[in-house]
């Protein structure tokens, strides 16, 4: 058989014995595969199969990723919008995420709350940030963001 006939049918059966729905299920393996020192309960392909600490689901979807202070190393992937039920996302105080936020953070139309605070992040704050229309709390200080603060945030919409 045909080496990309194989590698799509392992790929299909593992997300057929999943919880997760499949894009939440694609984005979670990437993070976990991405950072260095991920929380022990992380083991197995299954986010809300397997009781992951710090993440939330709900109806097979990732609704909250809280991971403060656990120690987390790398980067925020830019696959993160594939979230799309995200209400939550605090990666607080883990000193060893690093890089740019994402632009496409602000595709997480659902994120209520998002709480970078103590972190490593670096670069411009994305402009159109304040386009989340549901963002209650938004936490970025004490990270080495660059540019000035854009003037979305906190615009009535």
């Amino acid at each position: 058989m045909c080496p990309k006939v194989l590698t799509f049918l392992l790929v299909a059966s593992i997300q057929i014995y999943t919880e997760t729905y499949g894009d939440d299920f694609t984005v979670m393996s990437t993070l976990k595969d991405g950072w260095d020192n991920t929380p022990s309960t992380w083991v197995g392909a299954d986010p809300c199969g397997g009781n992951w600490e710090g993440i939330s689901c709900d109806n097979s979807r990732v609704i909250s990723m809280t991971l403060a202070g656990v120690g987390l190393r790398g980067q925020l992937s830019g696959d993160i919008p594939s979230l799309s039920e995200l209400e939550v996302l605090d990666l607080s105080y883990n000193t060893g995420l690093e890089g740019s936020l994402p632009p496409s953070i602000v595709n997480l139309k659902k994120l209520k709350q998002l709480k970078l605070v103590g972190c490593g992040f670096t670069g411009p704050i994305p402009e159109s940030i304040g386009s989340l229309e549901l963002l209650e709390s938004l936490e970025l200080g004490s990270n080495r963001f660059t540019g000035p603060i854009p003037q979305s945030i906190g615009k009535p919409f």
